[in-house]
C-alpha cells in the first residue's frame, strides 16, 4: 500500500514509520485468546484495562515496553513532540484493530 498503492504520496515519512511500528507490534504477546474470553474469565489484563479492548490494549502497552529498552529505542532520534505524535498514532491504529468497535455502517 505504502509503494505501489501510492500512499506514500498521501502520508508523511512519521506517520508511514508510525503505521508500520504499529503493524509489527498490533498482536505483540498475544495469548491466544479473544477479548471476550479474557473479560469472560476477568483475567489479569482484563482487570488492568478494566473490560476494555483488553487485547489491543496489552499489545500496545507491550510493544511500548519493548521500544523503550535501549537497544530497540528505534523513536530516539525524534524530538519529544514527535515521539508523542507517533505514540498517539501508534496506539489509536492498534486500538482500531477492536473488532468489536467497528462499525460496518
Amino acid at each position: 500500500m505504502l509503494t505501489l498503492g501510492r500512499c506514500s504520496h498521501c502520508l508523511r515519512s512519521i506517520d508511514m514509520f508510525s503505521g508500520l511500528l504499529a503493524a509489527l507490534g498490533h498482536d505483540c504477546d498475544h495469548p491466544g485468546n479473544s477479548n471476550s474470553f479474557e473479560v469472560a474469565n476477568s483475567s489479569e489484563k482484563a482487570m488492568a484495562h478494566n473490560d476494555d479492548a483488553v487485547l489491543e490494549r496489552h499489545h500496545s502497552r507491550t510493544l511500548f515496553e519493548v521500544m523503550k529498552r535501549e537497544e530497540n529505542n528505534v523513536m530516539a532520534s525524534f524530538e519529544a513532540i514527535e515521539q508523542q505524535y507517533m505514540r498517539r498514532l501508534m496506539i489509536h491504529a492498534i486500538l482500531g484493530t477492536d473488532m468489536s468497535k467497528v462499525s460496518i455502517y
